[in-house]
């Protein structure tokens, strides 16, 4: 099941490279917006504080 959900990604991302510039920029930005946001989940779950 995962193989077939990296498939589905790569599939995804070669047509979105082909679609436009300004979607593959779109993407690049939700990625990193989505990964801080995990991060700061991240750290309020273990209850951590960071001065």
């Amino acid at each position: 099941m995962i193989k077939n959900f990296f498939k589905l990604l790569t599939n995804e991302f070669s047509l979105m490279i082909k679609g436009s510039i300004f979607t593959f920029v779109l993407f690049c930005l939700l990625m990193i917006a989505s990964s801080i946001f995990s991060l700061a989940l991240r750290h309020i779950s273990f209850d951590i504080e960071i001065p």
